[in-house]
């Protein structure tokens, strides 16, 4: 596919084309004009001099004719690469506009998705903070309700279990009695 020319490059041509064509079809008008009048002179004269001058004024008016229709040619070529730069520059410039449309758009996803993570990462952490200070607060309070118990218990003469103390129980027997075999 062939590089299409800049806006600019394609208009220089078709301006340039279209003054080449405007000129061209000056020429026309002018041959033309010159044309009838050497045929009217022929007409009038009847002299071979101005019917040859007729006849190379029509062969004139069919070269400047040609040039006309190639200058037409031209005009329209320059004129629709000129319309078609103009249509690629349009089309790259919506393609521009939805790309840095996208770009922004995801760029915003991206903060708001960070700005979201970022949240439920400051919320896990202040539940987990939050959690481990119940747990701290818990034991905390284990401990404080286990050492009052043990002061209590300290207090009323038990053990700090808060259980009574087990108290032996004297057998029956000599040993009881106080008395071993040796007495006898």
């Amino acid at each position: 596919m062939a590089t299409l020319p800049t806006v600019a490059d394609a208009e220089h041509r078709a301006r340039r084309a279209g003054a080449t064509l405007n000129a061209e079809q000056k020429a026309l008008t002018a041959a033309t004009a010159l044309a009838r009048s050497a045929r009217r002179r022929a007409t009038a004269t009847g002299d071979e001099v101005d019917r040859s001058a007729a006849r190379r004024a029509r062969a004139h008016v069919k070269q400047v004719r040609e040039r006309v229709v190639s200058a037409r040619a031209g005009y329209r070529a320059a004129r629709d690469s000129f319309r078609q730069a103009e249509s690629q520059a349009r089309l790259a410039q919506r393609i521009q506009l939805v790309e840095d449309q996208l770009m922004a758009e995801n760029l915003a996803a991206d903060v708001e998705l960070e700005a979201q993570l970022e949240m439920a990462v400051e919320a896990f952490r202040v539940r987990k903070h939050d959690m481990l200070k119940r747990s701290e607060d818990r034991r905390r309070r284990k401990r404080e309700a286990a050492a009052a118990r043990r002061i209590a218990a300290l207090s009323q003469g038990r053990r700090s279990s808060g259980r009574p103390k087990k108290r032996r129980v004297q057998r029956r027997g000599r040993r009881a009695a106080g008395t071993t075999a040796d007495d006898g």
